[in-house]
């Protein structure tokens, strides 16, 4: 027995010392193969791409910097990358060591460029294998297949159709995220922030559809590179501007007209594009009629500057200069000293980005982006020697600093820093003449706001199964000699029950240090922006959630859904009846309190090339509690919206033909009625004041809202590289305008009832596009 059991063990040995030399031997066999992959015309990274081995479907996809990585035995393969919109390529290596590829894709079929340069986002977007939920991201061409006011393409209003996003009053450009305000949105364009999202107050948005390469919304789930607000990040990032040839596109509409041009200056290096929008209905009015004047214009102007030193190292500046202006005049016809009254309101946004790209390796990846931007306002009015004028502002320069590094194919790393400071002028005002001794100006103390981060988050692999990103945010807020500290955990997790389906779960802590505060006193778009203080805090949040994702590659359809809790501090409101805009002591009525809100969310999305549309469904509730409100108790927040939802379709009929159709529905925005009176004796006990009886805060809703909307798009036939194509149709097509607002009136009877106006009837449109 002892000679068996000896026979025995070395047999043991023998076969473990083997097997340890294979393994050995395969691992010293195995290579790494490292890749990048780019667009030969442009330059640009395409993240995602798919990289197959010998043709078969094992391989790999690039991550959404378009880099790969892969490890192989020695020996000779053929690797092929495919991408949405590009040629196939094709290449054939024998692998000894370790190997570093780039493969630039050529664009596919020039006369298909139209459709294919938007991509496929049911691929590009994974929202099976990503840990990121509560995320969408918005191509031109769902941008530009929505019917809006005027036919204006506008993101903002694509926006307010998805899951979660619901609208302030009708044609505004303020929305409202899973039960937050408005002012807990961050809006960026290249990395700088835009504080006012629109123009002829609200109705069109600030962001040229032309300019737009790519827009993403979140809603939660937030990576730890984004910070400073409370409900959604909405990441709009201009297209890069290379191209082979000059080239162009703009278009005609009702109220303006657009022109956008890209040229490379040197080829493959140097490239430059420039757009500019202007509305003219001014001038149509005016060459009208002479009777009648509209003293309205605005304007955007965007331009971006690429720069390709070389594969590592590449910059880009982008700008934007935006502007509303209004200049009435009118003269008194009972003077005859030539004396009038004008009015010049104002209202600015700027914004400038300088960004450096640098690639050393496949791995490595960092940027670079320092950026600034503006928001002011203007208003004067004034008659003879009486004059008043109001401005308030807040300029931010800011640069944040970020690396990637692509460990291997299951592990990602990524950090950086940033520091932003806002220079806050809330209210300034100013008057002369009699006014003067009515009502005497006054100012705000400006405001300097400091914010800094520093944030890392890991993407890994656990298991075939599980994939977790983990990030933290350390975010600090410097005002009044005072440091603010905000702490920040993100956590997404990824399980897959299947190919085509997953489970994700995600927990985010949001810090935001500025508030803005709006008067309902006023109409125009001129709220205004305050920073945190000693003694207004900044406002934090809690949102957790749980998300599911399923598609199906073969007809191109996503379906995700989201239910989700969110806790708010610190929220800011005003005491009832407080005047902001000629209120430099405002920060006296500002109240803090808290909040919360909660709901769940749906989206079915169908891609296809004549098919394109999207169905989405939220429902949520969401609350306000301050101690000086509402008796101290809870109450429903002004915009929470139970039901919202929407129908957005595309549909290539034949050839040149498209038809687009929006249906939306959702509920109405909440009020707080007056419900009866009672009779008290005035003061002086000379007579009888009637006062009013509230409801509780925001106790009832306006009407609940639906409309349809239609469009027919006409390409024309390709000649000489120019298309054109004319697009008509109807806004609220059976004439079912949205509740605004409320007011009192007595009817024949003679009693009190509630009337509920809405702001736009039927209005049809017809604009031309054209590209060249």
């Amino acid at each position: 027995m002892h000679a068996k059991h000896k026979i025995l063990r070395y047999f043991l040995v023998f076969m473990c010392l083997s097997s340890a030399l294979k393994n050995e031997v395969y691992s010293q066999n195995l290579h790494k193969v490292n890749g990048r992959i780019a667009s030969e015309e442009t330059g640009e990274n395409l993240g995602l791409a798919n990289i197959s081995v010998n043709n078969k479907y094992s391989g790999t996809s690039a991550n959404e910097s378009g880099n790969f990585s892969l490890r192989l035995p020695s020996g000779a393969y053929n690797l092929s990358v495919s991408y949405v919109g590009y040629e196939t390529e094709y290449i054939s290596i024998d692998l000894k060591s370790d190997t570093n590829i780039v493969f630039k894709l050529k664009l596919g079929d020039k006369s298909l460029k139209e459709l294919e340069i938007v991509d496929d986002r049911v691929d590009k977007f994974d929202p099976v294998g990503n840990p990121q939920s509560s995320a969408i991201k918005m191509t031109q061409k769902d941008i530009k297949m929505v019917p809006t006011i005027a036919g204006e393409n506008d993101i903002i209003k694509v926006l307010q159709l998805m899951p979660g996003v619901s609208k302030g009053i009708e044609g505004t450009g303020d929305f409202f995220v899973r039960g937050g305000d408005a002012d807990q949105n961050l809006l960026l364009l290249d990395g700088a922030t835009i504080y006012n999202t629109g123009h002829l107050f609200g109705f069109i948005s600030v962001f040229n559809p032309d300019i737009i390469g790519e827009a993403t919304i979140y809603r939660g789930a937030f990576p730890s590179y984004y910070g400073g607000r409370l409900s959604s990040i909405l990441d709009v990032r201009t297209a890069p501007s290379f191209s082979e040839k000059p080239e162009g596109e703009g278009s005609i509409g009702l109220i303006s007209s657009k022109i956008m041009l890209k040229t490379p200056i040197i080829k493959n290096k140097l490239s430059f594009m420039i757009s500019a929008r202007r509305t003219y209905i001014d001038q149509v009015i005016r060459a009208a009629s002479r009777d009648v004047e509209l003293p309205y214009y605005f304007y955007d102007l965007n331009g971006r500057l690429d720069y390709r030193l070389n594969e590592k190292h590449s910059f880009y500046f982008s700008s934007y200069y935006g502007a509303d202006i209004m200049k009435f005049e009118q003269e008194v016809e009972e003077r005859d000293d030539g004396s009038a009254f004008r009015s010049n309101n104002n209202i600015f946004n700027h914004s400038q980005t300088f960004g450096w790209q640098f690639r050393p390796s496949s791995q490595w990846k960092v940027d670079l982006e320092v950026h600034h931007s503006l928001f002011q306002y203007d208003l004067v009015n004034s008659f003879i020697e009486e004059k008043i004028e109001a401005a308030s502002g807040i300029e931010d320069y800011g640069a944040n600093l970020n690396f990637q590094n692509n460990i291997n194919e299951k592990t990602s790393l990524f950090f950086g820093l940033s520091a932003i400071n806002h220079r806050v002028k809330p209210i300034e005002f100013t008057t002369t003449g009699l006014l003067a001794s009515i009502l005497p100006g006054s100012r705000s103390p400006g405001k300097s706001l400091t914010e800094s981060s520093v944030y890392a988050e890991v993407s890994h692999d656990l298991t075939e199964k599980v994939r977790i990103r983990a990030g933290y945010r350390q975010s600090f807020g410097f005002v009044d000699n005072r440091i603010y500290p905000g702490f920040e955990p993100r956590l997404a997790i990824r399980y897959s029950l299947s190919k085509v389906s997953s489970l994700k779960l995600s927990y985010s802590r949001m810090s935001q240090y500025l508030h803005r505060v709006s008067s309902s006193s006023i109409t125009l778009p001129i709220d205004l922006w305050y920073s945190a203080t000693k003694d207004i805090k900044p406002q934090s949040a809690n949102q957790y959630s749980i998300g599911y994702a399923w598609k199906y590659p073969a007809n191109k359809i996503v379906v995700e859904a989201d239910i989700y809790y969110k806790d708010m501090n610190n929220l800011t409101e005003y005491e009832p009846g407080t005047s902001l805009l000629f209120n430099a002591e405002f920060e006296e009525a500002l109240l803090q309190g808290k909040g919360e809100s909660y709901g769940a969310e749906f989206i079915l999305k169908k891609e296809g090339e004549r098919f394109h549309g999207w169905l989405t469904y939220s429902l949520t509730w969401a609350y306000r509690q301050f101690d000086e409100l509402n008796e101290g108790r809870p109450y429903n927040a002004t915009y929470d919206r139970r039901h919202n939802g929407a129908i957005v379709l595309q549909y290539n009929v034949y050839r040149r033909w498209d038809v687009s159709a929006v249906w939306e529905y959702i509920s109405g925005s909440r009020f707080t009625p007056v419900i009866g009176n009672y009779a008290v004796l005035n003061p002086t006990n000379t007579g009888i004041d009637v006062l009013n009886i509230y409801s509780d805060r925001n106790a009832y809703t306006l009407s609940n809202a639906h409309r349809l909307d239609l469009m027919v798009i006409l390409k024309s036939k390709l000649i000489r590289k120019f298309q054109g194509e004319w697009r008509a149709g109807v806004y609220n097509v059976y004439n079912r305008a949205t509740p605004v607002q409320v007011y009192i009136t007595v009817n024949e009877e003679g009693n009190y009832e509630y009337v509920q106006p809405g702001l736009f009837g039927t209005l049809p449109f017809i604009s031309y596009h054209f590209k060249f």
